[in-house]
């Protein structure tokens, strides 16, 4: 798999996020880098669709009006993007709960020649990961399986319409990055107000802060962290 980056130091951090066996080698300083880098960037979502489980479509992506966009990107042959569904569908059920209208999240597949639309639909309806079996245990809300005969992972996706980049205009206004799995806050107006790059396990209280901080700034009333 391709690890294009923008600065030689974003080598480090692509290695680790790419790799299932040493997410420990994303640094801080790489991390830091990229943020600066993407860090008050409108993230272009013209080319993005959404796949109606309802309907069984792909159609333009709908924007809800809310205030706070939590964008999530992913591929499958990325391990560690699999491996942060089951906690980013804990976090979308937690807003959806809290402020539905407020808090928009979409997981969308990119870029497009990592995960065609015909496999996005079919890992939504059967979230199979093969590389995971060895760290099944470790990994909340799974189920250890066989599927097709290989030591498998079931997870559970977010209870949201899968969405897939249809055309490189996404990966462009990320200034050409493929560091995944990335995870962007945006405010009304698309613009990227926080990063997290790598994956989101053991982060979900950080990220529910960092909504809610945007959430603030835009106007949004006080509320109090569930179980803090």
């Amino acid at each position: 798999m391709r690890r294009t980056v923008l600065f030689g130091l974003m080598g480090v951090l692509c290695l680790g996020l790419w790799t299932s066996a040493a997410p420990a080698l994303a640094s801080e300083a790489g991390e830091r880098e990229l943020e600066a880098t993407l860090i008050h960037r409108q993230l272009v979502l013209k080319s993005v669709q959404s796949y109606s489980r309802a309907r069984k479509v792909w159609q333009p992506l709908r924007e809800q009006g809310a205030r706070v966009r939590v964008v999530n990107l992913w591929a499958k042959p990325c391990l560690p993007c699999l491996a942060e569904l089951p906690e980013l569908r804990a976090l979308a059920a937690e807003w959806k709960q809290r402020s539905s209208r407020a808090v928009q999240f979409l997981f969308i597949a990119d870029p497009p020649d990592q995960t065609p639309p015909e496999e996005v639909v079919r890992f939504w309806a059967s979230p199979y990961a093969d590389g995971l079996a060895r760290s099944c245990p470790q990994v909340e809300d799974v189920k250890s399986v066989a599927h097709n005969g290989v030591p498998s992972c079931l997870l559970t996706v977010p209870d949201e319409d899968p969405a897939r980049s249809a055309a490189d205009d996404l990966l462009r206004s990320l200034k050409g990055t493929e560091v995944r799995p990335l995870t962007l806050l945006l405010d009304e107006q698309g613009i990227i107000r926080q990063v997290f790059a790598g994956s989101i396990k053991g982060k979900r209280v950080q990220v529910s802060e960092a909504i809610e901080r945007l959430l603030q700034v835009s106007g949004g009333p006080k509320r109090t962290l569930a179980g803090r």
